[in-house]
């Protein structure tokens, strides 16, 4: 992944270079950002994305209370990296001389990502064999469709140099996976693994900034850091019943997806 983002970052940087040499070299650009562009966007994404589980652990012994236990487990604080893109179909409106207002509509790709919950302790005071041990919850979360429509306010800079702020509203349909990954030789063979897999829908805003320069009459680079944060969604499972062993384990998980993207891209201003 390291080596992917310095050839990626290293190659950007170059082609970014390289377009302003050439601008530089055509007389006059003159462009006031207004009117309908078509656009792609790809980058980074990093993953801000967290889970929370509110769950029950019970193990009986002899017919009695033996553990019994309620807590919440949220997940690790990774941030881990993969590849994202945006095609985008916008409107940009001139007002004045130097002050810009857009509509940008956006359908967004990302690859799919995993949420771990870290690894849970549950108490075993008489050291049994029979509990279990080693587990985690992991949420997959595989996004199908995400829109955005944005308004992003602007000032001019120089003649072919806009800065401009972007708040925005997604709307995302995914997959969602919730599994365990534990150590199944604690528990008896016959135990039951009752795992979670539906698809949600999620709504949610993004704050970002960016630039676009303008290196020809009709084509522009543009540069864009943006936060996206969507509201939770709580799922039943996973759960574990091994009933030979009489233990139970019940979760709900709460999934509430979020992360930060870094995009270089062009667009063609017809």
């Amino acid at each position: 992944m390291h080596s992917f983002l310095f050839r990626f970052f290293r190659t950007a940087a170059v082609a970014t270079l390289g377009l302003f040499f050439l601008s530089g070299s055509a007389s006059g650009v003159e462009k006031t950002f207004d009117g309908l562009y078509l656009g792609l966007d790809l980058g980074i994404l990093g993953d801000l994305s967290n889970t929370e589980g509110n769950y029950s652990y019970i193990n009986l012994h002899g017919g009695g209370p033996y553990v019994s236990e309620t807590g919440k487990k949220k997940s690790s604080d990774d941030f881990d990296l993969s590849p994202s893109g945006a095609l985008k179909l916008g409107y940009g409106f001139a007002i004045e001389k130097d002050y810009y207002f857009g509509l940008e509509s956006a359908v967004h790709f990302e690859d799919s990502y995993s949420i771990s919950s870290g690894t849970y302790t549950f108490s075993n005071p008489a050291s049994r064999p029979d509990y279990i041990k080693d587990m985690n919850v992991v949420a997959d979360i595989d996004p199908d469709i995400h829109v955005s429509l944005a308004f992003q306010p602007g000032i001019k800079i120089y003649e072919n140099l806009l800065v401009y702020g972007s708040c925005a509203y997604h709307f995302m349909r995914a997959d969602i996976f919730t599994q365990t990954d534990f150590d199944r030789s604690t528990i008896n063979a016959a135990a039951t693994l009752n795992e979670n897999r539906d698809k949600e829908n999620f709504h949610g805003v993004s704050l970002g900034v960016g630039l676009k320069y303008a290196f020809t009459e009709n084509w522009m680079m543009n540069f864009k850091a943006e936060w996206v944060y969507f509201g939770d969604k709580d799922l039943t499972g996973p759960d574990i019943v091994s009933a030979p062993d009489e233990i139970t384990f019940r979760q709900t998980t709460s999934i509430q997806p979020s992360w930060t993207t870094f995009h270089i891209g062009v667009e063609y201003h017809f």
